[in-house]
């Protein structure tokens, strides 16, 4: 019974959603604010509302990140968000994190939907 819930709540859970993720590995800079961590991270999958990354360190849920990141050689856009939900990746010391941006400008989002569409 545990199987059905777990797998009826990461569905709901997607379905929440509003814009179409792609899977992408890109290489990422992020600063937290509040904790005063720092380094390089690599995405999983971005869209125009948030990111899910790898980390060398933990960042706790809620905690404000700024990110930055290499659409395109000659394309760099950062951006501000909360961190929605974070875990160890097993057998690593890594960590995972998901990133929903806030306060994106109109510009960077569509570099972003851009992205997202040329490599659907």
């Amino acid at each position: 019974a545990l199987k059905g819930n777990v797998a009826m709540n990461t569905i709901h859970w997607v379905e929440k959603r509003r814009t179409h993720r792609l899977r992408s590995s890109l290489p990422t800079y992020y600063e937290s604010t509040i904790e005063g961590k720092h380094g390089n991270g690599l995405t999983h999958d971005i869209s125009e509302s948030g990111l899910r990354m790898t980390l060398e360190e933990f960042i706790p849920k809620f905690a404000r990140v700024l990110v930055k990141i290499n659409l395109k050689s000659d394309k760099l856009i950062v951006l501000n968000g909360k961190v929605r939900w974070a875990q160890r990746v097993a057998y690593s010391p890594r960590y995972q994190v998901g990133l929903e941006f806030e306060d994106v400008a109109l510009d960077t989002r569509r570099s972003i939907a851009e992205y997202v569409y040329s490599h659907r």
